[in-house]
C-alpha cells in the first residue's frame, strides 16, 4: 500500500469534511463512538456527551489528524451557564476511559483508551483548544460507518440515555434492516445505565417522548427497536 493511501482517512472523516465545507449543522458521529463502552464503571454525563459531540463537529474531517482543534467557548454555552461548569465538563472528558473490543496478533481482547490528550481553556470569551489522543485519531481515521446527528436535537435532550438511543437510531437509519434487537439488560449496557438503577424499566430509562416512540416502534424516522420482554 502506498504512503498516500496510508494517509487517506475512511468514509466517516470524508463525510465529516464534506458536511463542514457545506456549513452544515450535522454532526457526523463515528460508529465507534456510538457503540463505545465506558471503562471502570463510569459513563459520561449528559453535558459531557454534548460537548464531545460539538468537539467532533468542530474538528470534522480533520479530527484524525495530529493537530490542535479549537472551538469558541460561546459555542459550548448550550449546556453551561458558567466557566466553572464548562471546566468541570472538560475535566470529566479528560479523565474518562473508553473501552472497545480489539485484537493484537490474533488475540481478542478489550482496548481501553482516552479520547482527549490535552486542552487549553481560554478566558470567558476565548477558545477551547484541544487535541485527540493517538489511539482516538487511529479510530477516527479508520472509521467507515457513522451516524448523522442534528446539532439542535443533540443540544435539546435532557436525558443522557435518550441521547444515546437517538445516536443508536441515527446509526441504524436507512439501513436495509433498521432494527436493533436485544433484551433489557443488553439495552441497559448499550445505553450505559448503571446496575441497580431504574429498576429495569426501559420506560424510566428513556425519558423523552420522541425517544420512547422510537423504542416501541411508533416513529417516523425509520428506526425501530423490536419488542422484547421487560
Amino acid at each position: 500500500m502506498s504512503e498516500a493511501a496510508d494517509d487517506k482517512p475512511g468514509r466517516t472523516m470524508e463525510v465529516a469534511r464534506i458536511e463542514k465545507e457545506r456549513g452544515s449543522d450535522t454532526i457526523v458521529q463515528p460508529r465507534e463512538l456510538v457503540e463505545v463502552r465506558y471503562a471502570r464503571g463510569a459513563s459520561l454525563t449528559l453535558s459531557a456527551r454534548k460537548i464531545l459531540a460539538l468537539m467532533m463537529h468542530q474538528a470534522a474531517g480533520d479530527a484524525w489528524r495530529d493537530q490542535e482543534h479549537r472551538i469558541a467557548k460561546r459555542m459550548l454555552r448550550g449546556s453551561h451557564n458558567s466557566n466553572d461548569r464548562l471546566t468541570d465538563t472538560i475535566d470529566e472528558l479528560m479523565g474518562i476511559f473508553f473501552a472497545m473490543p480489539d485484537q493484537v496478533e490474533g488475540d481478542q481482547g478489550r482496548r481501553t483508551f482516552q479520547m482527549i490528550e490535552e486542552t487549553f481553556e481560554g478566558g470567558e470569551q476565548g477558545w477551547l483548544i484541544y487535541r485527540f489522543t493517538r489511539r482516538a485519531r487511529d479510530l477516527l481515521k479508520d472509521s467507515e460507518a457513522y451516524a448523522l446527528l442534528h446539532r439542535a436535537t443533540v443540544l435539546a435532550f435532557d436525558s443522557k440515555y435518550a441521547l444515546e438511543l437517538y445516536q443508536l437510531g441515527a446509526l441504524l437509519y436507512r439501513r436495509d434492516v433498521p432494527i436493533w434487537r436485544g433484551d433489557v439488560a443488553t439495552l441497559r449496557s448499550k445505553l450505559g445505565v448503571p446496575e441497580g438503577t431504574y429498576g429495569g424499566s426501559v420506560a424510566k430509562i428513556v425519558k423523552l417522548e420522541h425517544a420512547w416512540r422510537r423504542l416501541d416502534g411508533r416513529n417516523d424516522d425509520g428506526f425501530q427497536v423490536a419488542p422484547f420482554p421487560g
